[in-house]
């Protein structure tokens, strides 16, 4: 069942309660949409019911509430793209089962190429990227589909990293050390 008032500002707020990003960048994106943490934690529980199967809801909902912001265009067969005011480097992109009620895919891809060089810094590196700056890269941790910690070692600097990931967006770094011995 999908509320009719639900759209593009309530699904960035579920978004951002379910990455868990840093604090700082939190406050940013809530003043941006001009909400506060509540608001968050409110829309988090609204949107969940209405794209979640176990809670009633179908994972098509997304479509009707991300509409004004769905990019047509080159992206993996099957799946749908949205422009997310709050990441505008980035596309959303979402797919589903054959039957529209659960989600296949749900993750961050870079809009068009990068125009710097990568920084490991949260919602600056996809997953998909970290080959470009790292080696030695395993899974720690896996929450579902959607979350992953990784350790990594950089190939400058020889330090291990573990990174938390949300939708294959960095969200945290944590610096382990020098491993490179």
């Amino acid at each position: 069942m999908l509320e009719d008032d639900l759209g593009l500002a309530d699904f960035q707020l579920y978004l951002l309660k379910a990455m868990d990003p840093p604090e700082s960048l939190r406050t940013a994106a809530l003043a941006d949409l001009g909400s506060s943490k509540q608001d968050m934690f409110a829309k988090f529980d609204n949107v969940h019911q209405a794209l979640w199967v176990l809670d009633g809801g179908v994972a098509s909902n997304i479509l009707p509430m991300l509409d004004q912001v769905r990019v047509p265009g080159s992206h993996p067969e099957g799946s749908v793209a949205f422009s997310l005011p709050i990441w505008k480097e980035f596309l959303y992109i979402v797919s589903f089962d054959s039957t529209g009620r659960v989600f296949s895919t749900t993750e961050f891809s870079r809009r068009d190429g990068r125009e710097t060089d990568l920084v490991v810094r949260p919602w600056e590196i996809l997953e998909s990227e970290l080959p470009e700056m790292f080696d030695r890269i395993e899974e720690f941790e896996t929450w579902g589909p959607s979350y992953r910690v990784l350790t990594a070692r950089h190939l400058e600097s020889g330090e291990v990293f573990r990174l938390r990931f949300g939708f294959g967006l960095l969200q945290a770094v944590i610096s382990r050390g020098d491993q490179s011995r």
